[in-house]
């Protein structure tokens, strides 16, 4: 368990430097692997590094193995990742690209970096894995079903305590709305996000389909689960 939350540490802490660094990040990893001498000189330490993109697929791989808040953190994390991502694609706070705002009248074409696409559809994956993960095992259990009140009533009108089984499955029903919500504002996000500058996404503004389409399939996913 502790190995576990010092993964979404892990994730939490590279989230801060995201909002701190913003294209910037990127846009270094690509002038790195342009230097033309074809090697490494250790001076530059990409964000979606192997560390952090294998603490997530372990994460999103043994989430049915995660304490309920545990989960919740790393649902909490890839969200935060997936939005702070869109954010900075609608952004033109890159040297760069404010340059070629200004060569172009105001529009920017310049194309991301392909560490930024690869971070973005990489978050976007994670977040419906755990998701999918996450409602395929609300639905099996049937804690979608579970109601919100604090008591039931027997026949005699006397109000009976819920049991500790009924405690921590309302408890957990409580957690999935929450990540729910979560959810479905960092897939809103993303999706107004890739529509809105898809042209300084792909080469020519033609979008990748198996990225484009996540936040619809979650979506449907979720209404389709909370619908019963």
């Amino acid at each position: 368990a502790d190995s576990f939350d010092a993964l979404v540490t892990l994730l939490e802490r590279g989230n801060r430097t995201l909002t701190n660094g913003g294209m910037v990040l990127f846009e270094d990893e690509a002038e790195d692997g342009e230097d033309g001498d074809g090697e490494d000189d250790g001076g530059y330490d990409p964000w979606m590094d192997q560390e952090r993109v294998q603490a997530m697929y372990t994460l999103v791989r043994k989430s049915s193995s995660l304490a309920p808040a545990t989960r919740k953190r790393l649902v909490a994390a890839i969200c935060q990742s997936v939005s702070t991502l869109s954010s900075i694609l609608g952004s033109s706070s890159s040297p760069s690209d404010a340059a070629d705002e200004e060569q172009n009248v105001g529009s920017s074409t310049a194309v991301v970096s392909q560490a930024f696409r690869d971070a973005l559809s990489c978050h976007l994956y994670m977040l419906f894995s755990i998701m999918h993960f996450t409602e395929s095992e609300c639905k099996s259990n049937k804690i979608l079903n579970v109601g919100s009140t604090s008591s039931t009533t027997t026949a005699g009108g006397k109000k009976k305590k819920p049991t500790a089984k009924e405690q921590e499955r309302r408890a957990e029903a409580e957690q999935l709305a929450a990540s729910r919500d979560l959810c479905a504002r960092s897939m809103l996000a993303a999706a107004a996000s890739m529509s809105a500058h898809a042209n300084r996404l792909w080469k020519r503004g033609v979008p990748d389909e198996n990225v484009v389409n996540l936040p619809c399939r979650i979506a449907y996913q979720i209404l389709e689960a909370a619908t019963g």
